[in-house]
């Protein structure tokens, strides 16, 4: 079932799509009868299964089928979390995050903005017991309930959150820029846009400058 998983990734990252989803699908399958005979130990196999597969069912322009398969990881890593927080809460952060995306992608905006929301204070919880470890995926669950947030008329929240996910990703970028300077551009851009939505264009021109600089930085270093 492990060798599926793996084989769907390489599948889809040579562009066979929907050779990924029958490869993902089969794992998924086999992770299901695993867990009859053993739920303790295949359960966390199977959440992330079908985390995997909610992916490529998504590639594939199924949508509501992601859906029902993202909330479905997402119920497993609850009961993994509620039997071991420490090993658990981690995964049941990034499936949240997951399904905000697909719900949103359903028009489902109010559940994706509260999902976006459980998921962000999840990560907040780990950055106090491991920042270095945890603050770029903070940075990320900002960035992703900031954009929520605008959809659904919270413009000033929206503002708020995106300001923290933007100086989260400048500490990120001073640490190790190669890794983060992407995000970085990506956040600046989103922060730039709220600041134009709530009448602040002087400092969203500002901003927008901050990441013409970035880009320019990355283009001289990926040609040095």
């Amino acid at each position: 079932a492990m060798s599926l998983n793996t084989l769907a990734i390489y599948l889809d990252n040579n562009g066979q799509q929907r050779e990924a989803l029958q490869t993902a699908q089969e794992a998924t399958n086999l992770h299901r009868t695993l867990v009859e005979h053993n739920p303790a130990a295949y359960t966390p196999d199977l959440a992330a299964s079908l985390n995997n597969l909610a992916i490529y069912l998504d590639n594939n322009g199924q949508q509501r089928e992601a859906l029902q398969t993202a909330q479905e990881a997402t119920n497993l890593h609850r009961t993994l979390v509620e039997h071991n927080p420490a090993a658990y809460t981690p995964d049941l952060a990034a499936s949240l995050n997951t399904l905000a995306i697909y719900l949103d992608n359903n028009g489902q905006q109010r559940e994706a903005l509260q999902t976006a929301q459980e998921a962000t204070n999840l990560h907040r919880t780990l950055v106090e017991h491991n920042p270095a470890a945890y603050t770029p995926d903070l940075a990320a669950s900002l960035n992703t309930l900031a954009i929520y947030l605008d959809n659904n008329g919270q413009q000033r929240e929206a503002l708020q959150t995106a300001q923290e996910a933007t100086n989260l990703y400048r500490e990120l970028v001073n640490e190790n820029f190669r890794t983060f300077s992407s995000r970085f551009t990506t956040t600046l851009g989103i922060y730039a846009k709220l600041l134009d939505h709530c009448g602040d264009a002087a400092e969203a021109t500002r901003i927008r400058q901050e990441r013409d600089d970035v880009l320019k930085r990355i283009e001289e270093e990926g040609d040095a």
